[in-house]
């Protein structure tokens, strides 16, 4: 009798005792939109092999898997060789370029952009559409359904400044609107669950442990300048309100990260760095960023002490771990919160 389900597949996945393939991804890249890319910037070429293309010059191009960009094959120096990178959903376009600009040997192809030699040949020029400054998007987004305001209002609570405000709001468009007494989300509950999308604060991170309780060694990072954020950020109290206290054990967390503006001496505080071990389970650990986003300093959660507000809260327990009965219990508290916020704003009495 057949499976109606997928559990025979997660079933079969589950065999190690024949291979692992827990690192391996086999299935062919298409590089159909990245060969057109090239003709249309006067580099046409042809598939070769199973992981080259050739080039009209003669030159050779190998693809680089779009799960594996850091993995770059090793170029013999003395027959230098390009690597073509199509498109990745797994990486950043900026990232792509970033290592475009620093990599001569590196032909990046990017939707329509094509890198050549560190520098782009063809294309829209990369972000053209610089656009879009997310971080900016995204704190005004957290920021409106608990704190409508005008614009110096916001650009004070969110450490920003009035004309990063202003090109916020234009790029939120439709979502946001301008009343008497300011700026306010039009939906506060759909902007609050759409800044929960927030897709990460950038910047570069470590990864540690420590002997102490994931309580420790809070308390720790907190005390070096750091703002905690994870499961114990969304198990952490609120002062005067009780309802919103710890639910569960705080040990059983598994995200467990803090943001700092610069990184502590972690030896000092007792954490040693963390590595994989060669056998037996892994460790529970602490990563600290020094992100690029300095926006999730100025509106972090300070009646909580020192740890980071319930959007940026809610989007790293959804980001590696995907802890999504933490992360809707701080959705409920976002909520909560906009909701009382509301009332207050528009159904007092003057």
């Amino acid at each position: 009798m057949s499976n109606t389900n997928d559990e025979w597949w997660s079933r079969a996945q589950q065999r190690t005792d024949i291979l692992d393939l827990g690192q391996w991804s086999t299935w062919p890249v298409d590089v159909t939109p990245a060969l057109v890319a090239l003709e249309h910037a006067g580099l046409p070429a042809t598939v070769e092999t199973f992981d080259t293309v050739r080039l009209a010059d003669g030159r050779r191009a190998r693809v680089a898997p779009a799960a594996s960009l850091r993995r770059q094959p090793e170029v013999d120096p003395n027959e230098p060789e390009l690597l073509l990178v199509p498109k990745s959903s797994y990486v950043a376009p900026r990232t792509m370029v970033e290592i475009a600009r620093a990599s001569p040997n590196v032909l990046l192809v990017n939707g329509s952009q094509v890198w050549e030699d560190g520098r782009q040949i063809a294309g829209e020029r990369a972000f053209q559409m610089r656009g879009v400054d997310r971080y900016a998007v995204f704190a005004v987004a957290r920021t409106l359904p608990v704190a409508s305001g005008r614009i110096d209002q916001l650009a004070a609570r969110t450490g920003m400044s009035v004309g990063r405000i202003g090109d916020a709001l234009t790029i939120l468009g439709d979502a946001v609107r301008h009343v008497d007494i300011g700026w306010e989300a039009v939906d506060m509950f759909a902007l609050a669950d759409w800044a929960m999308t927030y897709n990460g604060p950038g910047g570069i991170a470590t990864s540690w442990h420590h002997p102490g309780t994931v309580e420790e060694q809070a308390r720790l990072l907190i005390d070096a300048g750091a703002l905690v954020s994870g499961a114990w950020a969304a198990m952490t109290p609120f002062p005067g309100l009780p309802y919103l206290g710890r639910d569960g054990n705080v040990e059983s967390g598994r995200t467990r990260v803090a943001f700092t503006r610069t990184m502590p001496d972690m030896a000092a505080l007792g954490f040693t760095s963390a590595v994989p071990p060669k056998d037996g389970p892994a460790r529970p650990k602490f990563t600290v960023a020094v992100p690029e986003d300095d926006t999730i300093f100025a509106t972090s959660n300070f009646p909580a002490g020192g740890i980071t507000d319930n959007t940026i809260t809610a989007a790293t327990l959804m980001h590696r771990y995907h802890e999504v009965d933490l992360a809707n219990q701080v959705r409920g508290r976002i909520h909560f919160q906009a909701d009382v916020y509301y009332d207050l704003i528009h159904q007092l009495p003057d």
